[in-house]
């Protein structure tokens, strides 16, 4: 499997779980949101590939996915967005050179209880934060959020406001 052309028309795998495609030379995950159909799928490896970005609608296109596994890569970026929903989330080794503090604000009760980060590009936070694991490193960046920021993120999920 070279590039995006590993995947060209609809593929329907309604009982899949688990996907492995690590160890290719897959340099992004385009094709596998747009062909694949698989509702249940709920961890993605693309482990050891040459991918250098992440797709915003990995959730929205795989509603039960909680695992991705993408270190090893060469994802230069990795907004919320990308993540949001996930409960594992492992770039480790790619080529990160910031950390959105809006990731802070994926933890918590139901969100984000694994995330590494380790060997990428970013100077900030710095590698004593990132050693004391995933809630140091969500606190870290959840107090970098401006206040205007957090509200507005906040407001960002489907639930109705109470007053």
């Amino acid at each position: 499997m070279v590039g995006e052309a590993y995947l060209t028309e609809e593929l329907e795998l309604p009982a899949l779980r688990e996907l492995n495609l690590a160890s290719n030379h897959i340099t992004g995950l385009g094709a596998l949101v747009q062909f694949l159909h698989a509702p249940s799928l709920e961890k993605i490896d693309v482990t050891m590939n040459r991918i250098n970005a992440l797709p915003t609608n990995l959730k929205e296109s795989f509603p039960s996915l909680n695992v991705l596994l993408a270190g090893n890569n060469h994802i230069v970026d990795l907004e919320p967005d990308m993540i949001k929903g996930l409960k594992i989330v492992d770039v480790s080794n790619n080529d990160i050179a910031h950390l959105n503090p809006r990731i802070g604000l994926l933890g918590g009760p139901g969100g984000l209880e694994r995330f590494e980060v380790a060997g990428n590009r970013f100077r900030v936070p710095r590698w004593n934060v990132i050693e004391r694991g995933t809630d140091a490193t969500l606190r870290w960046l959840r107090g970098r959020v401006p206040v205007a920021d957090m509200a507005s993120w906040q407001g960002d999920d489907d639930e109705p406001e109470v007053d």
